[in-house]
């Protein structure tokens, strides 16, 4: 999920379309995260540290732009009951 993450914020990094706020979704959860989905929340914040620490100085910096980061995430009715 890192290396995914990390060509997501490379992608917000390639000009500036306006956008304050970056939206992400979680690359997997639901129903599709299996035994893992007790952890998603925790693996999923490993992962975004991680991608960010994969980007270099000047990707990084760009990223500053944008004054938050929202993580959306899946609501209980899309969890396998």
């Amino acid at each position: 999920p890192a290396i995914a993450y990390r060509a997501v914020f490379r992608e917000a990094t390639n000009g500036d379309n306006g956008a304050s706020v970056l939206r992400l979704l979680a690359l997997s959860a639901g129903i599709h995260c299996g035994a893992f989905r007790d952890r998603m929340p925790q693996l999923t914040m490993e992962a975004l540290a991680r991608s960010f620490d994969l980007l270099n100085k000047q990707e990084q910096a760009a990223l500053g732009r944008f004054t938050s980061l929202e993580l959306c995430i899946y609501g209980e009715e899309h969890h396998q009951t």
